[in-house]
């Protein structure tokens, strides 16, 4: 056993600096300029959705590498002439240097000597410099003008020719740049193309999709992995989609891939309401086959076909509306190319994507021009950020500034000054985009941007960009302040925590009148191997009934059990599970109070057994407790809110997949009493129980408040976000159900046991 815990921990030793190795060599290899701030948003959000492709270009240039040459280390170590304790230190001597190396590498190739200065300098710029839109009074236009915003992933002013501004040989984007010299790009009488600025903060799709409409760098706290745990994005600052949803906007995001990677659903769900129509929901409304997965989701001839799709459906109604979508095709490394692509520029693959993506552009622009809405519609392009690539922009002068490419078309305003050449950042587009709208903006500033129709200078023009680029790099207080993080909070504590220690997925499969099935997979935090998993299960609390049973490995890493039904009270029973390592650790990785991920259930189905029961309650025995946690009732599709509505006595409130909104309920058979609002509510009463009334209460607040369904002093409601709900049985006095439904990352959660 001790032989088999020092080889593990000698192969552990080779494969770390091995694998660091070969993916610090990808990673500087793949991006150009990556920096630290963008890596540790990264870090903090959800990988959910990132490209296959990506993740298979990873495993082929780093995971496989490291396999070949972990294996040769091990085979000379032991199955050769050279084996022995000698060449095992040596290998290990190395295997050491080479760990250093790799830190160093990483160190100075991101720069982070500087990144860490730059934090250790705390800048008040952005507070001072900083207007907030709640303290500007906005006057929108008598007939409100439509958007479309576009993000063009990767997209510069750097990819056409020196003529136009650019410092390509050849224009890989002429039909952009036709467009930009067509409307406007604030380049003033030259024809030459000008663009953004992106400051730190903005260099990544959600920081530059964040910087153009809330005018804010995306910089979170070098010692925080929060972003995945927050509910809302910088949850007390108004952004573009905040002002357009109070100005009664409907707003939808069109991605082709899916919206949680990078926190992209998060944010524009919590700031203005947006309906996402990404990846899954192609999938899920059959505008692609469900098996349909290229690039990252689906390509961009399918992006635009839906968004005029989409706009077809937003036009025929009298409200106006926000159709932002993102590009994805020109997304490093060297983009995607389509049935639609040519090879005019042989065999460099990255600029025949751009240049068919400038096709694309340019074909969809000229068939809003010929739709009837296109009179009151605005159209913003903008790039997202400057591309990332490695290699495609390494003969570009050193000395030429690379900038985001920027066109507004159809706008409501004129330039103050039209022969003036403006500089700007991507910050810009914030107040620009409501002024191309008719939207009149007093002192022609919001957030970091400026107006750049008016005649006021922006921040950059005033500072200078390099200024502007040194301050925004240091830490600020004040935007810390704005991303509403606590680092202290007890839940982020703990949550770090829990992250550090063992643990695995548990998943409960319930046959009703047979069995409930235990599966554990994912077993992580452990560095000895496992050597058993056991469930253990007693009545009531009471440790005298207790029995210990082994789950059995079904396939690698997988463990099983069935308990008879005869064998456990499915509302009595307390259920542990332990996994024991090789050298005698026993870890807790599933309790009575942890979360249970049960087969998923489909939601309407399940509303249809709620209202059997209750429909059949002639005696009043059953009372429906339902509450809403975070931004779950936009996700309801029409289906599921007519079945949420129709429970019991019926429910009032109208759920739109347009808005999120705060909502609880009690629902009997012939009565409703149920709370929503756009802000926190909360609603108290009592539930049947033989032995007299219980008091509930019960809690919603979508922006991510206080949630709660408690009754007595047992709460049913679990640390996940989603649309819950609670069968109580007021013959028993006890719950004979809890379900919760996470309508965003589509999985089902229950608390079985009572």
């Amino acid at each position: 056993m001790k032989k088999g815990i020092r080889f593990l921990l000698y192969t552990l030793c080779i494969a770390f600096p091995v694998l660091l190795f070969f993916s610090a060599r990808w990673f500087f290899a793949t991006w150009s300029k990556v920096t630290v701030s963008e890596v540790i948003f990264h870090l903090a959000t959800s990988l959910k959705g990132t490209s296959h492709s990506m993740l298979r270009q990873y495993a082929l240039s780093c995971a496989l590498p490291a396999l070949l040459v972990l294996a040769v280390l091990l085979f000379v170590s032991f199955r050769t002439a050279l084996s022995g304790k000698k060449t095992r230190c040596i290998i290990m001597a190395l295997m050491a240097a080479l760990f250093f190396f790799d830190i160093a590498y990483l160190f100075n190739g991101l720069d982070a000597g500087e990144y860490i200065r730059a934090h250790m300098d705390r800048s008040v710029f952005v507070e001072q410099q900083y207007v907030d839109p709640k303290d500007v009074a906005l006057s929108f236009p008598e007939k409100r003008r439509n958007l479309i915003y576009i993000y063009l992933e990767s997209m510069e002013t750097t990819f056409a020719d020196p003529g136009n501004g650019g410092a390509f040989p050849k224009n890989v984007i002429p039909e952009l740049t036709e467009l930009a010299q067509e409307n406007e790009d604030f380049s003033g009488d030259g024809a030459a193309l000008e663009g953004g600025y992106s400051m730190p903060g903005t260099d990544w799709t959600m920081g530059g999709m964040f910087a153009q409409t809330s005018g804010l760098p995306l910089l979170i706290p070098i010692d925080i992995n929060a972003m995945s745990t927050q509910s809302v994005f910088f949850p007390g600052i108004v952004t573009l989609g905040d002002i357009l949803h109070d100005n009664g906007y409907r707003q939808v995001l069109l991605l082709g891939s899916d919206a949680v990677f990078g926190g992209r659903e998060v944010y524009f769900t919590s700031h203005g309401g947006y309906e996402m129509v990404d990846y899954p929901y192609a999938i899920e409304q059959g505008w692609i086959p469900e098996s349909y997965n290229v690039w990252w989701g689906y390509e961009d001839e399918k992006l635009f076909a839906f968004a005029k799709k989409m706009l077809l459906e937003l036009s025929a109604s009298d409200e106006p509306f926000n159709l932002t979508f993102l590009t994805t095709d020109t997304h490093f490394e060297d983009g995607y190319i389509c049935r639609l692509c040519g090879d005019e520029f042989g065999d460099n693959q990255y600029a025949n994507a751009y240049a068919c993506s400038s096709r694309q552009v340019m074909e969809f622009v000229r068939w809003v021009q010929e739709q009837d809405f296109y009179e009151d519609t605005t159209i913003v392009l903008c790039g997202d950020h400057p591309t990332m690539d490695a290699d495609f922009c390494q003969d570009v002068d050193g000395d030429y500034v690379r900038r985001t490419y920027t066109c507004y078309i159809n706008s409501a305003s004129a330039c103050a000054d039209p022969a003036r050449r403006r500089t700007f950042t991507t910050f810009d587009d914030f107040p620009t985009t409501l002024a191309a709208m008719g939207v009149t903006i007093p002192g022609e500033r919001l957030g970091l941007g400026t107006n750049l129709f008016s005649g006021e200078p922006t921040l950059s023009e005033t500072y200078g960009t390099q200024y502007m680029e040194s301050e925004i790099s240091k830490r600020s207080d004040f935007v810390n302040a704005l991303s509403h993080i606590d680092l202290q909070s007890e839940a982020l504590l703990e949550e770090q925590a829990l992250e550090s220690q063992p643990g695995a997925d548990t998943v409960v499969e319930v046959d009703e009148g047979a069995s409930i099935t235990l599966t554990v997979s994912g077993i992580r935090n452990m560095i000895e191997q496992v050597r058993k998993v056991e469930a253990e299960y007693y009545r009531d609390g009471d440790v005298s009934t207790k029995r210990t049973v082994p789950l059995k490995e079904s396939q690698g890493g997988v463990y099983t059990l069935e308990i008879p039904w005869e064998e456990i009270d499915p509302e009595d029973e307390d259920i542990n599970v332990y996994v024991t390592g090789a050298l005698g650790s026993r870890y807790q990785v599933f309790g009575q109070n942890g979360d249970v991920r049960v087969k998923e259930e489909v939601l309407t189905d399940y509303l249809k057994h709620l209202d059997d029961i209750l429909s059949a309650d002639e005696a009043g025995r059953y009372t429906v407790l339902t509450a809403v946690r975070k931004n779950i009732t936009s996700k309801l599709t029409q289906e599921e809110a007519l079945a949420l509505s129709g429970l019991g006595g019926g429910i009032k409130t109208l759920f739109s997949r347009s808005e999120n909104i705060s909502f609880c309920a009690e629902i009997t058979r012939d009565a409703v009493r149920e709370s929503a609002g756009e802000e926190a509510v909360t609603q108290s009463g009592t539930v049947p129980a033989p032995d007299g009334p219980m008091q509930y209460v019960l809690e919603s607040d979508w922006r991510g408040g206080l949630h709660s369904i408690r009754i007595g002093d047992r709460e049913y409601m679990l640390e996940k976000q989603g649309i819950y709900f609670v069968l109580w049985d007021g013959v028993r006095g006890k719950a004979a159900d809890a379900v919760g439904f996470d309508l965003i990352n589509g999985e089902t959660v229950r608390r079985l046991y009572y």
